[in-house]
């Protein structure tokens, strides 16, 4: 339910604080038909991903453990899924990339090593290697030649029966430092690569020069790469795998880098971005020039977002609130400690490109790791759990429930005092206090305050630095690191810190010198 556009007016006993904001909305009612579901048993890695491939009717997935061993579990034309042979890699910390179907049928997987053992020795690698299945069941490791350095593979993709792989190479005299260079790939027969080097990336000379490509996508003739160049989002596209151009496209150049990319057959091609105007930006000509999709709100240096692709639908998350207010700003705090930083998880959206994304119910967010769909219309949404992966498949998008729109924090207006700013005496301000250095000094009116009562001292079951009783919000049960109380200057010089109500929880003198919290 919302609150209407008066605004109410909430008495604190030390002042007002006024109640503009929006109560969380309540949640909508779902529609759809509930999915068939199947567990897999797959033993994946702590940093490895979940490998997921569809070709028609069938659907791979395919892992990879902390001990080197790959497993699959095969779907062909709608049936069941069937767990594959387990092929012992003996590279310990692999990653595999979504495997790719090739011209004779087979199924391909290229990724990176992390720990391999050579001569009794277990050496840190980061050297590409290659799986292959001819029926997505058993499979054999491929050696594989024409990485001259070490390296990340993080894509691959089939055009023109040639496969493509993109990623980096790690320039840096220890591997595990970096150094990253864009780079790609290609080879036609999945065993000998050759380099294909990319327009605009320049050679490693620290880290505002570091490249990667980071996805793949073919649409129509073109090939669609996404990633970064030194603070910047980069695209790259070739008609022939061989010949490339860079975009320089304005919108895209606004963005720090390209997390994640997606296109239809011969429609547009989709991208996330974080550090630019919008989450998403689109393309209609093959990624040449792009475009930001309305509705999704913009994404910020650390908000990293994936995009999914299942049908002629694609899905990204959507932030609760859009990312506004922030659920740690004093805004919401002030309005209820059981929301102060209590964000709920990202909301899973789809939409075609354009036009509104709604809420779906394919699970929560953050235990969705991928979304695929079928050539018979099925959507499958996969996520990974302590016993291995949960499958929920619907038959069609017409099945796939509504979710809970996007939670929005109920707010309130709070006087606050400005930076540099001189308080007037007598006026209450919301003053949060950070106690990572405990409450008996704290920062005010630009200066630093020593405690001066005898009232509660800090909290010792608590590493919040707080006394218990004082408006501090809790995760769990666990104070966190704030109180959300107010300050007052009164007409002595002192100043005294009060709870909503009023009451006083300390008082405080300018201390003589100032205080540095180690």
């Amino acid at each position: 339910m919302r609150i209407g556009a008066v605004c109410l007016a909430v008495a604190f006993g030390v002042g007002v604080l006024t109640s503009c904001g929006e109560q969380p909305s309540a949640p909508a009612p779902q529609t759809g038909a509930a999915p068939a579901e199947q567990h897999l048993v797959l033993d994946r890695g702590a940093d490895s991903p979940l490998a997921v491939a569809v070709h028609g009717d069938a659907v791979l997935v395919l892992t990879t453990s902390d001990d080197g061993v790959v497993r699959s579990q095969f779907s062909d034309d709608g049936g069941p899924f069937r767990p594959g042979e387990e092929l012992v890699t003996g590279v310990r910390w692999a990653m595999l990339d979504d495997p790719v179907r090739l011209a004779d049928g087979a199924w391909y997987a290229l990724g990176t090593g992390g720990v391999e053992r050579r001569g009794g020795d277990e050496e840190l690698v980061h050297e590409p290697f290659a799986v292959r299945s001819d029926d997505g069941l058993v499979w054999e490791r491929v050696e594989v030649t024409g990485f001259a350095r070490p390296a990340d593979v993080n894509d691959l993709v089939v055009h023109d029966q040639q496969l493509l792989a993109v990623g980096a190479y790690r320039t840096a005299d220890d591997p595990s430092m970096g150094g990253f260079t864009a780079q790609a790939w290609s080879s036609t027969d999945g065993s000998t690569y050759a380099e294909v080097d990319l327009p605009d990336v320049p050679d490693y000379r620290g880290y505002r020069t570091e490249s990667a490509v980071g996805d793949a996508v073919t649409t129509g003739s073109t090939i669609v790469l996404g990633g970064q160049v030194g603070p910047h989002a980069a695209i790259w596209t070739s008609d022939d795998g061989e010949t490339w151009r860079a975009s320089d496209d304005s919108d895209l150049a606004a963005a720090q880098r390209v997390v994640g990319l997606d296109a239809t057959t011969n429609g547009p091609v989709l991208a996330t971005v974080v550090g630019g105007d919008r989450r998403v930006v689109r393309s209609d000509d093959a990624g040449l020039s792009w475009r930001p999709v309305a509705g999704l709100g913009a994404a910020d240096e650390e908000d990293w977002a994936p995009l999914w692709r299942a049908g002629d639908r694609f899905l990204t998350w959507q932030a609760a609130a859009g990312g506004e207010p922030d659920w740690f700003s004093p805004e919401v705090c002030y309005a209820d400690l059981r929301q102060c930083g209590a964000q709920p998880p990202p909301v899973v959206v789809a939409g075609e490109g354009d036009g509104a994304w709604r809420p779906v119910a394919l699970g929560a967010s953050d235990e969705l790791d991928a979304v695929v769909g079928t050539a018979d219309g099925r959507v499958l949404a996969l996520g990974t759990t302590a016993r291995g992966v949960r499958v929920r498949t619907w038959t069609s998008w017409g099945e796939v429930p509504d979710a809970s729109s996007v939670a929005e924090p109920e707010t309130v207006q709070v006087t606050m005092l400005a930076e540099g700013e001189a308080p007037e005496m007598g006026t209450t301000y919301a003053h949060p206090l950070n106690t990572h250095c405990g409450i008996e000094r704290v920062w005010f009116a630009d200066s630093t305050w020593r405690r001066t009562d005898d009232g509660a001292r800090t909290w010792p079951e608590a590493w919040s630095g707080a006394p218990r009783g004082w408006p501090v919000p809790k995760r769990d049960g666990i104070p966190s690191g704030s109180v959300y109380g107010f300050a007052t200057l009164e007409a002595d010089g002192s100043m005294t810190y009060t709870d909503a109500d009023g009451a006083v929880l300390a008082t405080y003198q300018r201390a003589a010198r100032p205080f540095y919290c180690d």
